[in-house]
């Protein structure tokens, strides 16, 4: 009785997986009428059922690490000879040709002028070295 029952489910579940693959394929012809999706290419069916479908493994893109011949902190020190506000300390480091992997770079910045050992004084705005 058992066996009836799993003959029955697989028999079923194969005619699902058909119907899907045809409409499918249905789909992809439809999209490619009205010119949304390039036309797939037919993928034959597998000969044997390996069990439940599951997603491809994700692939994760990693992106290569920038190489900056200064760290930022020694760039930010080497821009700000005068008291200079955040976004003009900015501006003379990417000038200075530092690259940020970041969409953000004020971010950074106000990492290094924030900073838990702090190494630049804040009057009303304007950012100095500490000991200049």
């Amino acid at each position: 009785m058992p066996t009836d029952k799993l003959k029955q489910f697989l028999s079923l579940r194969d005619e699902l997986t058909a119907e899907k693959r045809a409409l499918e394929l249905r789909l992809a012809q439809l999209n490619r009428i009205l010119g949304s999706q390039p036309a797939p290419v037919a993928q034959p069916a597998p000969a044997v059922d390996a069990g439940p479908e599951t997603a491809p493994a994700r692939r994760v893109r990693r992106l290569k690490r920038l190489r900056n011949p200064m760290s930022l902190k020694a760039a930010i020190l080497k821009v700000n000879t005068r008291p200079m506000k955040k976004q003009e300390i900015l501006s003379a480091v990417q000038k200075l040709g530092y690259k940020f992997a970041t969409s953000n770079p004020m971010n950074s910045v106000n990492v290094i002028l924030y900073g838990r050992k702090p190494r630049f004084r804040n009057d009303n705005g304007l950012f100095s070295p500490i000991g200049v």
